[in-house]
């Protein structure tokens, strides 16, 4: 699992030759959590990119609008930011790789039901991650 402090695909060819290898060498399975941005991070074509190298896509979807997700992740792309995650879905889907988009509960059921929606909209899977103070 690529996942941590930062967003993996600002080193997208480390993840590349990480994730090349652990696929030659072990042939795991391999997930990158991402933010998203990665056609505005690492250029277009990172989809293509990865097929082969990662078999799921967990995307931190947060919010159900560009306005709201811009209000809540500050994104440097702005409201830009939002659509590219979604087009980055679309993109993963079409190479065969699975798409997850989650969400914490303390979102309020009314959001939790929108953003589910929106990532049926992609063809995303959906996940409801549970707040641990």
């Amino acid at each position: 699992v690529f996942c941590g402090y930062g967003e993996p695909t600002c080193a997208f060819d480390m993840l590349k030759r990480v994730a090349a290898e652990v696929k030659r060498r072990y042939n795991l399975p391999v997930r990158v959590n991402t933010n998203g941005q990665a056609k505005l991070i690492a250029g277009p074509g990172v989809a293509k990119k990865m097929k082969g190298l990662v078999d799921v896509v967990s995307v931190s979807l947060n919010a159900s609008t560009a306005e709201k997700y811009q209000n809540l992740c500050r994104s440097i792309f702005g409201e830009q930011g939002f659509y590219a995650l979604l087009d980055f879905a679309k993109e993963l889907k079409a190479e065969g790789i699975k798409v997850v988009f989650s969400v914490v509960d303390t979102i309020g059921a009314e959001e939790i039901e929108a953003c589910r929606k929106v990532a049926e909209s992609v063809g995303a899977e959906f996940r409801e991650r549970t707040y641990i103070e």
